[in-house]
């Protein structure tokens, strides 16, 4: 049985979309750490977390919102949705290194 190319281009779509949304699957797996017990400082860690895991989630957003205008138009995408894709992938690694710099401060404590 021979799957339609168009089929096959539907589960590509479908995988790809799978890995954009893992992010919200970090930033609930940072927030159930911060809340599980044993945790020292959790008002602390939710602090410097808190700006990383805002990010994650907004970023997502962008990018999942954006693949499916990209795949709703058949794989053409404008400059204009090239730099939201590009900034919000910027602004996760921004917020992912401030946040590893602010949490070596407070193992430094």
């Amino acid at each position: 049985m021979n799957i339609s190319s168009k089929e096959a281009q539907e589960s590509e779509h479908k995988e790809i979309y799978s890995e954009i949304i893992k992010f919200y699957d970090i930033a609930e797996s940072m927030i159930d750490s911060i809340e599980s017990d044993g945790i020292e400082n959790p008002e602390e860690q939710v602090l410097v977390a808190a700006p990383v895991i805002e990010q994650l989630q907004k970023s997502t957003d962008i990018l999942s919102e954006t693949y499916i205008k990209f795949v709703k138009a058949n794989g053409v995408v404008g400059n204009s949705d090239k730099r939201k894709v590009e900034s919000a992938i910027r602004e996760i690694f921004v917020s992912i290194s401030k946040f590893a710099d602010d949490a070596e401060k407070i193992l430094v404590k």
